[in-house]
């Protein structure tokens, strides 16, 4: 009989009061799937750029097939099992957006799942309206308290009790993706499911930026907080500050409880505010939820508000006390009202969207692509058969989500030719090749076969792996050189006139200057050298320097006759046109 009474308690409670779980409005128009959009959205612009092992790659490929449950799908809520999963194609970031839908189904159990209390070790799940939660175990036969907080949650390996399993993990995610890739299916529908678990992951990272989440605050009915942030919201505070946190560093369940702990220490839910008591005789207590954050030392502004890091964290009600128990204590309270919760929108938006941006950069795997190609018949110009050589090679980079896994891929390689006039053409390749000798283990990870190429062709690989899309190095299939026919051509001997546009030191006859004979140093050259750029560098070319005897005097000497060039010109001239004696002697 008093169970029948409890039970039908829990039926007006159920009713009258309905239990609201969902840290963001969750439709599809609403906060969670908005904050999974531009999380993908910030991905794309400020993380994928930056990270040289993501530099050839996209996450705009083509769609994949999982199970859904979308909203068009309806609820059910009669159990944590009781499920809804439609077979759905969606492109990667409609997965992951929807998964911010998903992971709020079934509502009433999904309540108790979605906390953590960081300052509660050994408890951190939700220990608040502990008698709704006995009411919903009499009303839901396999509904009990799973004492699984939201990290637990998040991370879970399938440890949950009872009902209470998780299918959209991390780490279900992972295990998807890493058999999707195995698939020799590119349609497998593995592919949508570690997407939605993504998106699902993500819903839980931003449930850490909603400040009754973080502190224990059950909110059964409402939470003033939650009910501010639609799809318009998000869209409006996207790009503001997020909170100063290490998001790149540990693990990304590292990442979920740093955002929770900073979270609880700096914001108020409606439900933790502080209560400040105060006696007649001016004595005054303030009494905490939790140790921050604090109002002591913090003077409120003329309305009231008091202010952190420049942020409203709460206003006192001035205008309506309560009396407490003892007789002569009034009983002051702390708000949030509209500026507070919009100075909380501010920040734990953009929060919620890096944080859930980590969670996309993390769960991709980062490979190098490389493309060789060599000409099948080398001595045959004209042949165009080519061998091509691909090779997909994962690479590990700390922080490392798939350490210790090794990634086979069996589907979504294309080979990608693009002629000299841009027409471009994917070929999807098969495990089996052609022409190539299989291996034991058919895989893409490595992989030959024979084509035919024209000439000037671009060639890439592209492997579209559920929507995520790496691209290798290009080759250019050379063009095809013709043989030139042999030409007879007269041999010139090599002028001797100098070409330098430098001045040329002219020297007097019977002198010839040296290297070091400069404009700079005409100290250097013989005795009335002048500069020019004539054709004949100091008419030593015009003179024939000869060793030869005096028949006087019987001494030797040289001299020097000019007689075979012109200085002028550099060129041969008739010795007898010379009227200038042409004997010089050098002197010395």
């Amino acid at each position: 009989m008093e169970d029948r009474r409890v039970l039908i308690i829990a039926l007006i409670v159920l009713v009258c009061v309905p239990l609201q779980v969902t840290a963001y409005l969750n439709t599809n128009a609403g906060g969670h799937p908005s904050i999974n959009r531009y999380a993908v959205d910030y991905f794309e612009k400020n993380l994928l750029p930056n990270d040289s092992l993501l530099k050839n790659t996209s996450i705009r490929g083509e769609p994949c097939w999982g199970l859904a449950w979308d909203e068009l799908d309806g609820k059910a809520d009669t159990g944590p099992r009781d499920t809804i999963s439609i077979p759905r194609s969606k492109l990667l970031q409609n997965w992951i957006r929807d998964g911010g839908y998903s992971a709020d189904e079934p509502e009433y159990s999904m309540a108790l799942v979605h906390f953590y209390d960081p300052t509660n070790p050994g408890k951190e799940y939700l220990t608040d309206h502990l008698f709704l939660q006995k009411v919903g175990e009499l009303w839901y036969s396999d509904l009990v308290n799973p004492r699984l907080s939201a990290v637990d949650w998040a991370f879970d390996s399938d440890t949950g009790t009872g009902y209470y399993i998780q299918d959209y993990s991390w780490n279900d995610g992972l295990r998807y993706y890493k058999a999707a890739l195995e698939s020799p299916l590119r349609s497998n529908y593995l592919y949508g499911q570690a997407w939605r678990a993504v998106g699902e992951t993500m819903h839980l990272m931003s449930d850490m930026t909603v400040p009754a989440h973080v502190r224990n605050d059950g909110h059964p009915s409402s939470e003033p907080y939650e009910n501010s942030v639609g799809a318009w919201e998000v869209t409006h505070y996207k790009n503001g500050p997020f909170l100063n946190l290490d998001y790149d560093h540990g693990t990304l369940k590292d990442v979920m409880i740093r955002v929770a702990t900073k979270v609880n220490e700096e914001f108020y839910s409606a439900d933790t505010t502080p209560v400040r008591y105060e006696t007649v005789m001016g004595q005054t207590y303030t009494s905490y939820s939790y140790p921050q954050p604090s109002l002591e030392g913090l003077v409120p502004d003329a309305n009231g508000y008091y202010y952190s890091d420049g942020r409203a964290l709460a206003r006192e009600d001035t205008a309506l006390f309560q009396p407490a128990l003892s007789a002569g204590v009034l009983r002051y309270v702390y708000r949030l009202d509209k500026k507070v919760l919009d100075d909380q929108r501010k920040v734990l938006i953009p929060t919620a969207i890096r944080a859930s941006a980590e969670v996309l950069d993390r769960f991709l795997p980062r490979f190098e692509a490389k493309l060789s190609i060599k000409k099948y018949l080398p001595e045959a110009p004209e042949d165009e058969q080519y061998e091509v050589y691909t090779t997909l090679k994962q690479v590990h980079s700390e922080p490392d989500a798939w350490s210790g896994h090794d990634l086979i891929v069996r589907n979504g390689a294309y080979l990608v030719e693009i002629t000299p006039d841009d027409k471009k053409t994917e070929i999807p390749l098969s495990l089996t090749p052609t022409f190539a000798t299989p291996p034991p283990d058919p895989n893409f990870n490595r992989w030959q076969d024979l084509f035919k190429f024209k000439p000037g062709t671009r060639v890439y690989m592209k492997y579209d792996l559920g929507g995520y899309v790496i691209t290798s190095n290009e080759v250019q299939i050379p063009t095809l050189t013709p043989t030139p026919t042999p030409t007879t051509t007269a041999t010139t001997e090599p002028s001797t006139i100098p070409t330098t546009a430098q001045p040329i030191p002219k020297a007097s006859w019977g002198c010839v200057n040296t290297a070091a004979c400069t404009p700079e140093h005409p100290e250097l050259c013989c005795p009335g050298t002048t500069f020019d750029t004539g054709p004949c560098a100091g008419c030593e070319k015009c003179c024939v320097w000869v060793n030869q005897t005096n028949m006087v005097t019987g001494e030797q000497g040289y001299f020097a006759i000019r007689a075979f060039c012109s200085c002028e010109t550099g060129e041969d001239v008739d010795r007898s046109s010379i009227n200038t004696n042409p004997w010089s002697s050098l002197p010395g």
